[in-house]
């Protein structure tokens, strides 16, 4: 027990002493990286970025409390009814103070700090320059204006496809649960 202890500390420890911060990049690698944000134009899709994480807590909030009802079984089914509507009608508030806190938190700048530090990490100077060039280029152009599209009809295709097979194993190993639990009582 205590080697797999120290394995995975000294494992940790690599991975730590591998990453890469903005302030390690040098001056020539940095401004190459800007000029590839401004080319690709990323701080354009910052609000879309500000809505989907948004999005994403407002979701988690909700599941949140949906868990802390369903965890809180104690309560008859007219006392979670009363909670939740209660709940519900805190969650707008709670909502707007989740965005007017990704508001503040200067995308825009943590953005870079963090461009910087992936792009600074897997590649060199000059091949950010290629990458920039490409991206200024006719092709480099439409691939910018094509790409999300190209991605998201890929996720949707990709998710109808899977799905089905997804459900049908879930179905199989529900079937198997309840063959388990039939099997377990008396």
């Amino acid at each position: 027990m205590k080697n797999l202890i120290r394995y995975t500390l000294a494992i940790a420890a690599a991975l730590c002493l591998q990453q890469v911060s903005a302030a390690d990049i040098s001056a020539e690698k940095k401004q190459a990286i800007q000029e590839l944000i401004d080319v690709m134009n990323m701080k354009a899709m910052l609000p879309q970025l500000l809505n989907q994480i948004a999005e994403q807590a407002d979701m988690g909030m909700q599941a949140g409390m949906e868990a802390a009802l369903k965890q809180n079984n104690k309560r008859d089914e007219a006392e979670q009814a009363r909670l939740r509507q209660q709940l519900n009608e805190e969650l707008p508030a709670l909502k707007q103070d989740m965005r007017q806190v990704l508001e503040q938190a200067n995308l825009p700048a943590l953005m870079d700090e963090i461009l910087f530090e992936v792009y600074g990490k897997y590649f060199e100077a000059a091949e950010i320059r290629d990458i920039t060039a490409f991206y200024k280029s006719p092709t480099g152009k439409k691939v910018l204006v094509t790409l999300p599209k190209i991605t998201g009809e890929s996720m949707q295709l990709t998710m109808a496809r899977i799905m089905p097979i997804v459900q049908a194993q879930l179905e199989k190993t529900q079937a198997r649960i309840k063959q388990k639990v039939a099997a377990t009582q008396p």
